[in-house]
């Protein structure tokens, strides 16, 4: 960035803006965000915010997560293989649990961030629509059945990858956190 004072405290907005006032203001501000951080999307933005050091931002947001749902969940994925490593963590491997937990169909959300150290959260989808590879309208609810197996997959396919703490969280979510 050339140091442009931005006007107005136009927000920081990620999501595709409505047409209003401070629509094609905003668009402005997040393009010139992803350009001075070589960004290609806002996931790949945001997790070089959270992971600084990494690739050589003044800053670094210690305690963060950044959320995705739909096929953000692939962008997302794409952001997180970019970390070489943290300690026991892999970028590149949790990138592809994601990708093949997607493909599966038992994602509804995937928040990935810092508690100082790398940290995933995944939640399982309650209706078809809900999961992160829906393409169809099918609106039919999962059983507990279902959902228990979801969890079950989400839960082998992350203890592979080692983590410090793999456990279930509130509401209904599975938490890993490598130190």
């Amino acid at each position: 960035m050339s140091g442009e004072i931005i006007q107005d405290n136009v927000p920081i907005s990620f999501e595709q803006a409505s047409k209003n006032e401070y629509s094609e203001k905003a668009r402005k501000v997040r393009q010139k965000l992803l350009e001075a951080t070589d960004s290609k999307a806002v996931a790949d933005f945001l997790v070089k915010l959270v992971y600084g050091e990494d690739f050589h931002m003044p800053a670094r947001l210690l305690d963060t997560q950044i959320e995705a749902t739909g096929s953000m969940v692939l962008e997302l994925a794409d952001a997180v293989e970019k970390i070489e490593m943290y300690n026991n963590f892999f970028g590149r491997e949790l990138a592809e649990a994601i990708r093949y937990l997607h493909n599966e169909g038992v994602l509804m959300r995937v928040s990935f961030g810092r508690e100082s150290s790398p940290v995933v959260y995944m939640n399982a989808p309650y209706w078809t629509h809900q999961a992160s590879n829906c393409t169809d309208g099918e609106q039919r609810k999962y059983t507990d059945e279902e959902r228990t197996e979801m969890y079950r997959k989400i839960l082998s396919t992350l203890r592979q990858f080692d983590p410090d703490e793999l456990d279930l969280t509130e509401p209904h979510g599975i938490r890993a956190w490598w130190d």
